[in-house]
């Protein structure tokens, strides 16, 4: 549970004194067979927390310190998130999904109806997925409105999974453009590359401050620029903003104006040299360059 941060600091320096909440969770602790239930107390603000068991008392009988708490919680619920939208992505009918609680306790090992705080973490960690357009909260299930294809392409992304052919959208049959395809690629690339950015120092952040202007220029206004044609060939990379992001630095500098022409002179050096298919991860199936390209979701 998640106090603020004055009452949190309260229950830090008086563990043995009373404690109202203690006694609305105190089915929640104790000791079992398999060995003993905690909850886990933590500030709005703290970067650690507390684990307690109060045996059924109103004070923390067994109290422990868990430096780090909110930045495991965090990581834990990323990965949660990602495993509950690829199964919803995958049973998604007419855009949307539903995550049953009893399924997610079988599945997860912890009941979100009785946390409040991790039942708010997941829906956030859910909505940094750019293929979910909304979280809604039930009594006895969270409904999910998404674009599975999106979801799906973020998930593999983040987790580096593969999927089945199944799973995988194939443009000709969805009817989108490479364009729009495209599009959604680099917006889960750029999703990925943000996080790798926010976990980084400031002195990481300095170091790698090139990489982060160069894509973050070719993600911003490289798309426009793109024929349909370079959308199909950009889209056999697993990174194409890596692909693009590389050889504009390299001819250019980062500090030079992006504009249309220097664009397709770019893709037309791409394609007619393709010395980027032996220094970029290819899509799989992907590594013929004259075999049609394809979107891996």
């Amino acid at each position: 549970m998640c106090l603020p941060d004055d009452e949190y600091e309260y229950f830090e320096n008086t563990l043995l004194a009373h404690h109202e909440f203690l006694l609305e969770y105190k089915d929640l602790m104790g000791s079992t067979t398999t060995g003993c239930n905690c909850i886990l107390v933590l500030g709005e603000n703290s970067d650690h927390a507390i684990l307690c068991d109060s045996e059924g008392y109103s004070y923390a009988r067994y109290a422990a310190p868990m430096p780090g708490a909110k930045e495991y919680l965090n990581s834990r619920m990323e990965d949660v998130a990602n495993r509950v939208l690829l199964e919803a992505a995958q049973k998604c009918k007419d855009s949307m999904a539903f995550l049953d609680y009893d399924d997610f306790l079988e599945k997860e090992g912890f009941d979100l109806r009785k946390s409040t705080y991790l039942l708010e973490l997941l829906e956030a960690k859910m909505k940094e997925n750019f293929g979910v357009y909304s979280v809604d909260i039930g009594i006895e299930e969270i409904r999910i409105n998404m674009d599975p294809e999106l979801c799906l392409e973020r998930c593999r992304i983040i987790t580096g999974a593969d999927y089945t052919e199944k799973d995988r959208a194939q443009p000709e049959q969805e009817g989108r453009s490479a364009k729009s395809l495209l599009k959604a690629k680099l917006d889960a690339v750029y999703t990925a590359y943000r996080a790798k950015w926010l976990k980084m120092t400031p002195e990481n952040l300095i170091n790698n401050c090139e990489e982060i202007e160069a894509v973050t220029r070719m993600y911003k206004d490289a798309p426009e620029m793109l024929s349909e044609e370079d959308a199909e060939y950009l889209l056999r990379f697993k990174d194409p903003l890596a692909v693009l992001s590389n050889e504009w630095s390299s001819r250019n500098g980062i500090g030079s104006l992006i504009i249309d022409e220097e664009v397709r002179n770019i893709m037309w050096e791409l394609v007619d040299k393709q010395a980027a298919e032996e220094s970029f991860e290819m899509e799989p199936g992907y590594n013929d360059p004259t075999g049609s390209p394809k979107m891996a979701m």
